[in-house]
């Protein structure tokens, strides 16, 4: 049975995405706790994903997979970023107010395997690197 909403449930507001087409991928440098000193001082910083990528599976649901970035720090000398994704569903109900959670529908699932796969693409080409000879390219 179907739970009532509640007056005191948090909706969040999530923007309009692009077409399935038009993946756009947001950058940041990958973070290690969290915060970031300023003039001496730590400061706490929001941590974001690395990459999003997000698309539309209907008119009113909204599917995204954003990567996240961790710095891994294996020895003094030693150290790699790690990838994780994390897979978020968001739907607007009848007055127009967004919902969110990570439970997908079967016809969810073809456009969430796309974004799984981009995000993938990305990972990999972060860890990429191309070389003719010696010298790696200057693009």
């Amino acid at each position: 049975m179907a739970r009532k909403k509640k007056e005191n449930d948090v909706s969040e507001q999530v923007p309009e995405a692009a077409p399935a087409e038009q993946v756009v991928a947001t950058l940041s440098e990958p973070s290690q706790h969290g915060t970031h000193e300023v003039n001496g001082q730590a400061e706490s910083k929001k941590n974001r994903p690395a990459a999003s990528f997000a698309a539309h599976s209907d008119r009113t649901t909204r599917v995204e997979v954003a990567v996240w970035a961790k710095l891994v720090k294996v020895s003094e000398v030693e150290e790699y970023t790690q990838y994780s994704l994390t897979l978020s569903r968001s739907w607007r109900d009848k007055e127009g107010q967004w919902f969110g959670n990570a439970a997908f529908r079967i016809h969810d699932l073809p456009v969430l395997l796309y974004l799984v796969q981009q995000a993938y693409n990305w990972c990999v080409a972060q860890r990429t690197t191309v070389k003719i000879g010696d010298e790696p390219l200057p693009f």
